[in-house]
């Protein structure tokens, strides 16, 4: 994501965007000190989170002079993170790229496909143990716990506390809006930057409270018709085939589903087809080829499941950006 990007980015958000933040208007301002935490919780900084995550942040944010909010912009290799218990309020919010991320719980695994306006939210004082495939661009925000409970009941919402409902990987685009013009904020930092983080914090406060929090809405989540042992062993079953053509009869035998039900269970579960999981998975392995081995072109497309160098350069360039050749040079080999 480039510079240029990032200034377009604060352009004015319309419609329901403009009101939200419009409602958001009595931010906290009469601090003139720029917090370095959080308000309910001084070991929540922005070091803090930092060491959360395998990778440092590509920029971050100060909590505002309200303490409301600490924002940072990574691009993560796959990894992992795992927390007995965030200390407050933790929201993912896809930028850029796209992973496939596991969620660990008492209650089992789930798994979503995380693309560009997907986010992922995980309330104060839950577990997470999570995993991620790919390298997704995410802003991570941790909203203070008073935050949402004073805008609960500034609302007078009729749970005050303000309890809020996990998700993952779901779609929301007024967020992803509100996430890029923070973004630009915090790429380009100026005397109002404390100010435009304390308005923001209460406009993406309000949004999370109206849509997933436990008064508003049960777990909004759509339970997917394919389970996550289902979606697992069909999952590991075409990395292990990823060098040959597979069919869809295939996949649909491998989780003992109808070709037809596979199929828009699949999409449901990941939001991908089966074919674009398989070209995302081929894409995923020639990568890891270029990047450790000297082979040729021509023997990593075949090892891919790409068949001709010429096709799998042409993909290769339409998912990234860059020529296999290129992205070898990059790395140095």
């Amino acid at each position: 994501m480039s510079e240029k990007t990032l200034s377009k980015s604060a352009a004015v958000v319309s419609g329901e965007r403009q009101a939200m933040i419009g409602i958001i208007s009595s931010a906290a301002l009469s601090s003139k000190i720029r917090m370095t935490h959080l308000r309910s919780d001084p070991s929540v900084t922005p070091t803090a989170i930092a060491q959360m995550l395998p990778t440092p942040p590509v920029w971050t944010s100060t909590a505002g002079n309200a303490g409301d909010m600490i924002a940072q912009f990574y691009r993560h290799p796959p990894a992992g993170v795992t927390h007995p218990g965030l200390p407050a309020h933790g929201l993912v919010i896809g930028m850029g790229g796209q992973s496939l991320v596991t969620d660990k719980s008492a209650h089992g695994h789930r798994q979503a496909w995380c693309l560009p306006g997907c986010i992922s939210l995980t309330p104060a004082g839950h577990p997470l143990e999570r995993t991620w495939q790919g390298r997704p661009e995410a802003m991570v925000v941790l909203l203070d716990r008073a935050l949402i409970a004073s805008i609960a009941y500034e609302l007078e919402w009729r749970d005050a506390k303000g309890e809020l409902c996990p998700q993952l990987g779901v779609q929301d685009s007024i967020l992803h809006d509100l996430a890029r013009v923070l973004l630009a904020t915090m790429a380009d930092p100026g005397p109002a930057s404390s100010l435009m983080v304390d308005g923001l914090s209460r406009a993406i406060g309000a949004h999370i409270l109206r849509r997933y929090s436990g008064s508003s809405v049960g777990d909004n989540r759509s339970s997917p018709s394919l389970t996550s042992t289902r979606l697992r062993r069909v999952a590991d079953f075409m990395s292990a085939n990823v060098d040959r053509q597979i069919n869809l009869d295939e996949l649909a035998e491998v989780c003992g589903l109808s070709r037809t039900h596979f199929g828009r269970a699949f999409k449901e579960a990941t939001g991908k087809t089966p074919h674009s999981y398989l070209i995302w998975l081929r894409v995923e392995k020639a990568k890891q080829l270029l990047e450790t081995s000297r082979a040729p072109i021509a023997e990593i497309a075949d090892k891919c499941g790409f068949g001709q160098p010429q096709y799998f350069a042409t993909v290769f360039q339409r998912k990234l950006g860059i020529t296999p050749t290129a992205w070898r040079r990059e790395k140095g080999l």
